[in-house]
């Protein structure tokens, strides 16, 4: 196991759902899902710890295989019906959605660990919120830790 693994174990977010990874033809699948995208290397670690499902970790969210294969055809959607001039790089991956108006992407442009992007229906351009995946997931799982387990 990697590092994700690691990281949500030690938040205990595991203690009520499981972490599941996802095998490398599911990768292979997903990359191709959204055009033939060639995956940062953070990304494919993150995956394979829990590609499937990280605990209690984004479960409010699709975030995870399979329903991760579809959120850039649901991006293009959001922003055709709410009339938004912004065109999604061919090299964008989407990898999380919440309520159908918020998406989160990273650009696939060859680094080991890109800045995450925010999308919603507000119109707008794109807000970078976390300079690398890895510290969009590490904030993340603080803030569901501290949810679900209140600091007394």
């Amino acid at each position: 196991m990697g590092k994700f693994f690691d990281w949500l174990k030690a938040a205990k977010l595991d203690e009520e759902r499981p972490i599941v990874g996802i095998s490398k033809n599911e990768i292979d699948e997903l990359a191709a899902a959204q055009g033939q995208i060639a995956f940062p290397s953070v990304y494919q670690e993150f995956l394979e710890d829990c590609g499937k499902s990280a605990g209690l970790f984004q479960r409010d969210a699709a975030f995870f295989f399979p329903e991760v294969k579809d959120l850039k055809r649901r991006l293009l959607e959001m922003l055709e019906d709410e009339g938004i001039e912004f065109t999604v790089p061919a090299n964008a991956f989407v990898f999380g959605a919440y309520q159908g108006f918020q998406f989160h992407y990273f650009i696939c442009d060859g680094g080991t660990d890109p800045a995450v992007y925010q999308m919603d229906d507000g119109g707008g351009d794109p807000e970078m919120v976390a300079e690398t995946f890895s510290s969009y997931i590490r904030k993340g799982i603080a803030q569901y830790r501290d949810s679900f387990y209140q600091k007394s």
